[in-house]
């Protein structure tokens, strides 16, 4: 269960650093369906265990998706702060 959240953190730690560098990244579990296709293209071992795939690229801020913004709930409806 720990090396979840340790994937967890890597990958959200390769996103924001990605960002700092002025990139935007996708995160794609699907990515990793087609194992046989993915060891092949990017000659990874078969000892290594694909887990996720990541897209790292410059985004384009003018196209509709990217300019996209949902309804979100407001923190203070989900979140209580305690001791802060």
């Amino acid at each position: 269960m720990w090396a979840l959240l340790n994937v967890g953190l890597i990958i959200q730690t390769i996103a924001l650093a990605a960002l700092g560098y002025g990139l935007g990244t996708a995160i794609l579990a699907a990515g990793v369906s087609y194992p046989d296709e993915v060891r092949r293209v990017l000659n990874i071992p078969e000892s290594k265990q694909l887990v996720i795939a990541i897209a790292i690229g410059y985004p384009d801020s003018e196209a509709e998706v990217n300019r996209f913004r949902s309804n979100r709930e407001p923190l203070e409806t989900m979140v209580t702060w305690h001791g802060f």
